[in-house]
């Protein structure tokens, strides 16, 4: 007789991925135990490495923060050299962490923890979606006030997209974070940069009419503000800011009449 013996092949399980949105809801220094964040690096911040070995990851939800590595190296057969764009990347018990910066990220410390690192070429959809993924984790800075890391932010997806509506929307953002800032230069360039790419964007007047008037520009001001207005006639904040600014003006104008009527009287 024969007897025949049957090995059952199991494939080991895939662990269960969990998202930048997860870890949020866990909160700060509470491990996904036993999860795997998985994701794909869309940045690496070269100017600071090797001392900060800073990358964006971008989740599978096209979610993106950033993550901190602080082991001395990496375990074979991965390096930190493979640590570019493109670099797809798998992370076991990823923890939220709080950095000084204001910045929600993971604070890397285990190297054993680094279960995949796969590197891949990157491609003009693939610079879109990490544009489009830099552009909403500046609006999460923004949302939080965050105004200075939130242009870096937007800064970095200028580097993926120059034209388009993403593009539009980091400079009109970056306008936004300098008004934040009250820093109305800043505010003028990145309006007009929008202006280019879009010159119907109504956001992109006003912001400069605000700037403007902040710097004392009042006939400036005024020109933007009614070009702002003609492009959006129902906006009432446009229409408000546009009758500031030519009370302003002709306050300004009363007051040099009268100084000089003043000194031409004597």
């Amino acid at each position: 007789s024969v007897i025949c013996y049957f090995f059952l092949y199991r494939q080991p399980r895939l662990m269960e991925a969990v998202s930048w949105d997860a870890l949020t809801s866990l909160g700060y220094h509470k491990p996904a135990e036993g999860k795997v964040l998985r994701g794909e690096i869309i940045y690496r911040h070269d100017k600071s490495w090797p001392n900060v070995k800073q990358v964006k990851v971008v989740d599978e939800e096209g979610c993106c923060r950033p993550v901190f590595f602080y082991p001395p190296e990496l375990l074979a057969p991965y390096d930190y050299d493979m640590l570019r764009p493109g670099t797809k990347i798998e992370l076991k018990n990823p923890s939220l962490h709080k950095f000084l910066d204001g910045q929600d990220g993971i604070r890397f410390e285990d190297a054993k923890n680094v279960l995949s690192v796969t590197t891949t070429v990157v491609d003009s959809d693939m610079k879109a979606r990490y544009a489009l993924a830099l552009k909403e984790y500046g609006n999460h800075q923004y949302k939080n006030s965050a105004y200075e890391s939130a242009v870096e932010t937007y800064r970095i997806a200028l580097e993926y997209v120059s034209t388009g509506p993403v593009a539009v929307s980091c400079h009109l953002n970056m306008s936004a974070c300098a008004l934040g800032l009250k820093k109305y230069t800043g505010v003028q360039a990145a309006a007009s940069m929008a202006i280019q790419l879009d010159p119907l964007c109504t956001k992109a007047y006003y912001r400069s009419g605000v700037a403007c008037l902040g710097l004392g520009e009042l006939q400036k001001a005024i020109k933007f503000l009614q070009k702002a207005n003609e492009l959006n006639p129902e906006d009432k904040l446009i229409a408000k800011k546009l009758a500031e600014a030519k009370t302003e003006l002709a306050a300004k104008n009363n007051r040099e009449a009268k100084m000089w009527g003043g000194l031409m009287g004597n």
